[in-house]
């Protein structure tokens, strides 16, 4: 089975493209709604855009159950050299120079691996 990818940068896109997973996997909207909880006419009203402020929980219930995922993309300003880069955690340097940049006791490095 592929994967479909599209940029989601409205609340109706985000429909659609809920509305065209379950579509795709031949779900109707009341298998989708026993699957989930949620109701029959809500899903309807959500895939046709209706609800103007679905919550993130309910959003969230059906991507789990249709197998969609979200990927967060955002800008990060360039910092400089005297700008000191705390977003990769604490860094603790023992002695004799060996560094432990995690709790666990492994480097950054062997996490990201």
């Amino acid at each position: 089975m592929g994967r479909m990818s599209s940029e989601i940068q409205s609340t109706r896109q985000l429909t659609v493209a809920l509305r065209d997973a379950r579509v795709m996997q031949k779900l109707t909207q009341e298998e989708l709604a026993q699957r989930t909880g949620l109701t029959r006419p809500w899903i309807n009203q959500f895939e046709q855009g209706k609800i103007a402020n679905a919550s993130i929980s309910r959003i969230l219930l059906l991507c789990r159950e249709l197998g969609v995922t979200f990927t967060v993309s955002y800008n990060v300003p360039e910092q400089s050299p005297a700008t000191p880069n705390h977003s990769h955690g604490i860094s603790d340097t023992r002695p004799g120079g060996s560094s432990d940049s995690s709790p666990n006791g492994s480097s950054k490095e062997s996490e990201h691996r």
